[in-house]
């Protein structure tokens, strides 16, 4: 089952009866939402960096049969991020904080919503996990060492920094992100600056969606968005068409090398490289390739004017 085969009426319905003495605390937490701005920062920001794993940990196929989905602000016990799978139904809750405990199972505390969540994922049978996502990298460690034994088989703890909000500084300190958003740039070897782009085009595909949705709705926003920042998907780039006649003169300049595996074209040439600012799907690629088909160039000095 997933997050959308049921309704949030459904779902809240469920809390109630499975959990009715704490009905009011859990409309209350769906109620409030965001705690200020600055939580708002820092889950937009893990958002954006689990719809880039998500990506490129299950999309990165020719044909993808069921397409995974990111959702902010769920209606569950851990809400603040849903991420769903063909593997399960990941349930984050996110916490900008320097010091947590877990509580002893009582209303309110980490403990109590992470044992609810189960309790929910159960009753609508979903493969259901929890995830607490924290700031601090020693409070990581310490909630590890803590985690009480009756939710550890559904719950881990991950550590993502902030940085102040600081992209490029968050980019540059977290080598998983900046892992991960290399795979999605339109080069192969971007710079920190290109990565910065990719990740904030990720993270205004959920301001210009509803809580956000599957991975390819909001992958599409931020391709519509910033069309010269994200790479194509596998599936996306299978429609490419590269005419013979264009291969044909390319492998005729010396040394010359060109790559679309990313739906851009990207080409290098002894010790200069470049891409294209558009994709391969684009009218002006087709433009671009009817060009130099035309202009039939025999040197990289005759081709390099078409590649500016």
């Amino acid at each position: 089952m997933s997050y959308s085969s049921h309704s949030p009426e459904e779902r809240l319905q469920r809390m109630q009866t499975l959990f009715p003495g704490s009905a009011l605390y859990l409309k209350n937490k769906w109620r409030g939402g965001h705690n200020g701005r600055k939580g708002t920062d820092y889950e937009r920001l893990y958002a954006a960096f689990a719809l880039a794993q998500v990506l490129v940990r299950y999309c990165m196929l020719p044909r993808v049969e069921r397409w995974p989905a990111v959702y902010e602000q769920v209606e569950a016990a851990v809400d603040d991020l849903l991420v769903e799978t063909a593997d399960g139904a990941r349930y984050h809750q996110l916490k900008n904080v320097q010091d947590l405990s877990w509580g002893r199972g009582e209303e309110g505390s980490v403990h109590a919503d992470f044992m609810m969540q189960k309790s929910l994922s159960d009753a609508l049978e979903e493969r259901g996990s929890t995830v607490l996502v924290v700031a601090n990298l020693g409070l990581a460690d310490k909630l590890k060492r803590t985690l009480p034994e009756n939710i550890e088989e559904h719950t881990e703890v991950e550590f993502f920094p902030f940085c102040d909000g600081s992209i490029n500084r968050l980019i540059f300190e977290h080598h998983p992100l900046r892992e991960i958003l290399a795979q999605l740039s339109i080069t192969s070897s971007p710079d920190l600056a290109e990565l910065g782009f990719v990740y904030s085009a990720l993270a205004a595909a959920f301001m210009h969606s509803d809580k956000g949705g599957r991975v390819d709705e909001l992958l599409m926003i931020a391709q519509e968005q910033s069309p010269q920042l994200i790479r194509l998907l596998p599936e996306q780039a299978v429609n490419i068409k590269i005419k013979d006649e264009l291969k044909n003169i390319l492998r005729e300049i010396p040394d010359f090398r060109f790559s679309i595996e990313r739906g851009f074209f990207e080409w290098s040439r002894k010790n200069d490289s470049g891409v294209l600012k558009y994709s391969c799907l684009t009218p002006q690629f087709d433009a671009f390739q009817k060009m130099i088909i035309q202009a039939n160039p025999k040197t990289f000095e005759q081709l390099e004017e078409f590649l500016l």
